[in-house]
């Protein structure tokens, strides 16, 4: 297992945000999402999924595997309550909130683990974009 898995895990989930996000801004906060839409979402998460490998990058295994499954089971929360037609808008806001929280503190991480620079730009423009130096400075 290398960094690259999580790195991937990670940009699908920040690609299902992404897309919720951009849906999000056609809908009230009490509108639910049509099932067309509510696709569209995931896969859109799932063709954002991007691999990519950092040879410098060395994290133990265990870690490594905890750090994925973490990402997974946020993509999993993330992808239910889109997938949930009785979620409202404003309930899946909820959920993409923690899901965007969790995708910072992996970049946090991966930022840690790379003497603080973030491995590439792709990453970097994450960061930006989801405006993680708002959310990690809650948690530091």
């Amino acid at each position: 297992m290398e960094v690259a898995a999580w790195i991937e895990t990670l940009t699908a989930l920040a690609g299902m945000v992404s897309a919720w996000l951009s849906l999000r801004e056609k809908l009230t906060s009490k509108d639910f999402p049509t099932p067309n839409q509510r696709e569209a979402v995931t896969n859109l998460g799932k063709a954002a999924a991007t691999a990519v490998a950092i040879p410098n990058l060395i994290v133990d295994e265990t870690i490594l595997r905890a750090v994925i499954e973490d990402v997974k089971a946020r993509e999993a929360r993330f992808a239910a309550a889109i997938r949930d037609p009785m979620k409202t808008t404003e309930e899946i806001d909820q959920e993409q909130a923690d899901a965007r929280r969790g995708i910072c503190i992996h970049l946090q991480r991966l930022q840690e683990l790379n003497a603080g620079e973030l491995p590439t730009d792709d990453l970097k423009r994450m960061w930006l974009s989801f405006d993680c130096r708002a959310w990690t400075d809650k948690i530091t």
